[in-house]
């Protein structure tokens, strides 16, 4: 699993699995009570967490049963979790060019003490909107990822950005999933930053 995915486990099964079913004996997790616990998850935390919490019980579960502890698994006949999905917009032409603008104010206006700015938000911006890469994907590249010989210019999804066990962020080998890995054509103005 990648390094996020485990974070998002321990600390699902840290404070929502541990606090909401740590004390239930294997005897009394029964599928009404397991349907139950998730039903509260969803409604106290989201269907996202609730989800999440589901897939730990199916895997702890399963275990059980694979060692004689248990006869089935009460997560397979729990109820679904409804998850309604959010209709994506993508921002409209003087939306972009708002936000190209306030980036740009960003790196032109000096910080507290008067100094220039150093971020340049503006260019990341322009790469993002060239893109289409998630934010992570995007703080990933490398000169290596980038092909501005080619006609038009491209750059490779390859990694994504990522906090480490250890808390510090760090570069995973590898995008959120398999489908992410791709090569994308880039605009003439996202070039011309890069």
């Amino acid at each position: 699993l990648a390094i996020a995915t485990r974070n998002r486990y321990r600390q699902i099964l840290e404070t929502i699995v541990g606090k909401g079913f740590g004390e239930v004996r294997l005897a009394e997790a029964t599928v009404p009570r397991v349907d139950r616990f998730l039903k509260r998850v969803t409604q106290e935390n989201g269907p996202g967490s609730a989800k999440t919490a589901r897939t730990l019980l199916q895997h702890v579960f399963a275990l059980a049963v694979r060692h004689g502890a248990m006869r089935t698994n009460p997560v397979r006949d729990a109820g679904r979790i409804v998850q309604a999905k959010k209709a994506v917009t993508a921002p409209g032409v003087a939306d972009i060019r708002a936000m190209r603008w306030v980036m740009w104010a960003y790196d032109h206006t000096p910080d507290k003490r008067g100094a220039t700015r150093s971020a340049e938000l503006g260019d990341l911006f322009d790469v993002f909107i060239g893109t289409g890469a998630r934010t992570a994907e995007v703080l990933a590249l490398r000169w290596a990822d980038v092909d501005l010989e080619s006609t038009p210019a491209t750059i490779s999804i390859r990694g994504t950005v990522v906090i480490g066990a250890d808390g510090k962020v760090m570069v995973q080998p590898h995008p959120k999933s398999d489908s992410s890995r791709r090569t994308l054509l880039l605009p003439a103005f996202a070039a011309d930053v890069l």
